[in-house]
């Protein structure tokens, strides 16, 4: 069986005890974070940049496909203003 000599020893080293649970348990715990979360994020950033890096293929400038026309919703049948802005 292990004595301490002072009570202010077995106080201290009830702390540290705590301090290194505590430290552990947050240690485990940034790991658990770092591998579902951070690992899928670093690989899906690092493969984007290397898609831009192997596009070569030229920007077509000779489109010639018009844009959509606008659309444009119903006006509202009352309203508490005597004008609308469109």
């Amino acid at each position: 069986m292990k004595r301490n000599y002072s009570r202010l020893a077995s106080v201290e080293e009830r702390r540290n005890k705590k301090r290194a649970f505590g430290l552990a348990v947050l240690s485990i715990a940034a790991l658990v974070f770092l591998v579902t979360f951070g690992l899928p994020t670093i690989v899906k950033f690092s493969s984007f940049i290397v898609d831009l890096s192997k596009t070569n293929k030229p920007i077509d400038k000779e489109d010639i496909t018009p844009p959509a026309p606008p659309r444009i919703d119903p006006l509202p049948e009352a309203v508490n203003k005597k004008s609308i802005d469109v």
